[in-house]
């Protein structure tokens, strides 16, 4: 019980992983974009 709790307990830190996730894809997708045709 408390290994499932402890996966998501910390929602900070998962709210900033998605945010460096999104950013980065954002960044991935418009560099692939600009310099990948």
């Amino acid at each position: 019980m408390s290994d499932t709790s402890g996966q998501g307990s910390p929602p900070k830190n998962i709210r900033w992983d998605t945010q460096v996730v999104c950013m980065q894809m954002l960044f991935y997708v418009s560099y692939t974009n600009h310099g990948g045709r």
